[in-house]
């Protein structure tokens, strides 16, 4: 009898264990993608990103933007991107640091929605 009771409890103990990896697992998913949070992983660049930037950039004048690397993304309708760039100033190539936020919709399309100096 002491025997079965030890062994019912060691399979509780057991399945409660795999339930709470599980429940941890689903946690950390869940909040990385949550609506309207950023996702702040920074990354390297990939080509996808570097397409999406570029897409953005079209028509875009006054500076001259290089994307250095991905800092995060936040799910919204469609996604935001949040790159860290060396930007250039056309008319004095002064060059600094800037955030460069991009929207991308759920059609595809991509745009600027902001650019803030980098305050390192």
């Amino acid at each position: 009898m002491k025997r079965m009771l030890l062994i019912v409890l060691a399979v509780i103990l057991l399945i409660s264990g795999v339930i709470f990896v599980y429940v941890k697992n689903n946690e950390k998913q869940h909040q990385q993608y949550t609506t309207g949070g950023w996702d702040k992983t920074e990354r390297e660049l990939t080509q996808e990103d570097i397409d999406i930037f570029n897409l953005a950039m079209e028509g875009y004048t006054g500076m001259g933007f290089v994307p250095l690397k991905l800092c995060g993304t936040q799910i919204v309708a469609g996604r935001n991107y949040k790159y860290y760039c060396e930007g250039t100033v056309v008319s004095t190539n002064e060059k600094k640091y800037y955030y460069v936020t991009v929207y991308k919709n759920l059609e595809g399309e991509c745009e600027i929605t902001s650019v803030v100096e980098a305050q390192d």
